[in-house]
């Protein structure tokens, strides 16, 4: 019996020893569409060059890309950081979401990210950094920073992987239905020389170790639904349709207006009216 005993304690060792590794999430920025992919206004200052000023949210999501997509842009019109964009002038600016989280958590541990980039010309002095965000389903929109990461160096003038070390985020509550923003935006390594003839490309949807191989890591746990366009939570107020809520209760005038009404039974719709 003894010599069984002693020969569990190593076994159990390995295991401990590697468990902090089951936890991690990796989420890759991928080209498709994302059913949350309306065009919206981006808002001023938020790309350098002559873009529409909206964005179309990509996918982002935990399984690999395997053709690689690349976006060329010249950040010309401002100083970053900004976004990075489709292509000049016509182009989207490029933001991804993840689809829902499926069980509430919280981001704490640390991050780390890897993103394949290019200058067309070492006067341009760009390099990138990610922003993770959370897009909340009860406000219908973007309400937290989870993590701004540090910048990377200089990107080269042909396409190549930069990584970003590990380093922790704001601890962020993520509700059940709660998503995911990851943008990444073009940062100055040292004068910033874009003009109309310089351009930045970003790489991903790669392939894992590719020059496209781009995707923000997580110590956390994250489980995610499958996806749908799961708009924000709606309370309906009885002062917004009253005649639609009477004709489907039956209930009669007069009433006092003053409750939102987040669900009734028909049976207890009076003491609802009433206010009781």
């Amino acid at each position: 019996m003894r010599k069984h005993q002693l020969a569990f304690i190593p076994i159990l060792t390995i295991v401990l020893q590697a468990s902090p590794c089951w936890g991690a999430t990796k989420i890759f920025l991928r080209d498709a569409t994302s059913p949350m992919g309306t065009v919206a206004q981006a808002g001023a200052g938020i790309g350098c060059a002559n873009g529409l000023n909206d964005y179309v949210f990509r996918v982002a999501d935990t399984t690999q890309g395997s053709s690689a997509v690349s976006k060329t842009f010249a950040p010309a019109n401002a100083t970053p950081p900004c976004l990075v964009q489709t292509a000049s002038g016509s182009g989207h600016y490029l933001r991804w979401i993840t689809p829902p989280i499926s069980t509430a958590v919280t981001i704490s541990g640390n991050l780390n990210y890897s993103a394949g980039c290019a200058e067309s010309a070492a006067q341009l002095n760009g390099g990138l950094r990610f922003v993770v965000s959370r897009w909340s389903v009860a406000t219908g929109g973007i309400d937290a920073t989870i993590h701004t990461s540090a910048d990377t160096t200089e990107c080269g003038t042909s396409l190549g992987l930069k990584t970003i070390a590990a380093a922790a985020p704001t601890s962020t509550a993520m509700a059940v239905g709660d998503r995911l923003v990851l943008e990444v935006q073009v940062r100055a390594v040292g004068t910033f020389g874009g003009n109309a003839s310089r351009t930045f490309t970003l790489g991903y949807d790669g392939a894992a170790a590719s020059t496209s191989d781009t995707f923000a890591n997580f110590v956390d746990t994250i489980a995610f639904s499958a996806d749908t366009n799961n708009a924000r939570a709606t309370i309906f107020s009885r002062r917004f349709d009253p005649l639609w809520i009477l004709a489907l209760s039956g209930t009669r005038w007069p009433w006092d207006g003053r409750q939102a009404l987040l669900g009734f039974d028909a049976d207890r719709l009076d003491e609802t009216r009433t206010g009781r």
